[in-house]
């Protein structure tokens, strides 16, 4: 099943953020997989172009964190995106890196002894380094 439900999230990540190759402070991922959405014409004539030409786009940690909750963060095809930016996400490498993202985000919120979405997204990618992450431009 390609598309279902998702949460909403502290940020819901768009298409005009994949084709615009948003980065962002907090995130946890980077991908350069295009929009995969069959039998719709996406029209985003007013997508900002990235400054440094990058050839990718970021996921922020904040699509991780359920918004209204204190303690549920999501991962995988229920993380925070819209109708065409889910379709560039759904894939094994995106949904790997939200898994680890979300399951080291809750170590830290558990050792820290608060809230998960009190958490550092760019603590959580410190982590993700540490562990072995490779990221552009870094």
């Amino acid at each position: 099943m390609r598309e279902s439900r998702n949460a909403v999230t502290e940020y819901v990540l768009t298409a005009r953020d994949l084709v615009s190759k948003r980065k962002f402070p907090d995130m946890f991922c980077q991908s350069n997989y295009p929009l995969d959405v069959h039998g719709w014409k996406l029209s985003l004539p007013e997508a900002d172009q990235d400054e440094n030409g990058d050839p990718w786009y970021e996921i922020p940690f904040g699509c991780l964190v359920v918004k209204g909750l204190d303690n549920l963060l999501v991962a995988g095809r229920c993380l925070g995106a819209d109708f065409a930016a889910q379709s560039s996400l759904r894939v094994q490498q995106s949904a790997r890196s939200s898994g680890e993202a979300a399951g080291i985000g809750a170590a830290i919120a558990f050792a820290e002894k608060k809230p998960a979405r009190l958490v550092d997204g760019a603590g959580v990618r410190g982590i993700m380094i540490k562990n072995g992450a490779i990221y552009a431009g870094m």
